[in-house]
């Protein structure tokens, strides 16, 4: 089975999102479990890359569902350049 669960992290001005690629999951409560059993391993890599920011919501959403709200997502694969990051 294709792991397609995604963590998708938007901070509080609403443009700037990071979104993790690894872990993936196969469920959304798998993702939702370690979200919340794990913000040591998601919280600093966040607060890295928007060290000015804050977090305001957490995300698990299938990678499809993530291409669709946020095209971006998609031709940053293709291009490796964008207004979010990925990890």
């Amino acid at each position: 089975m294709i792991k397609a669960w995604l963590i998708a992290v938007v901070m509080t001005n609403q443009v700037d999102v990071y979104v993790f690629e690894k872990p993936s999951f196969d469920t959304a409560p798998q993702c939702i479990e370690w979200v919340n059993i794990n913000p040591q391993a998601w919280v600093p890599p966040v607060m890295e890359a928007f060290p000015n920011g804050s977090i305001d919501m957490v995300y698990c959403i299938k990678k499809e569902k993530l291409e669709e709200v946020l095209p971006e997502f998609r031709k940053q694969e293709e291009q490796e350049k964008g207004e979010y990051i990925k990890a």
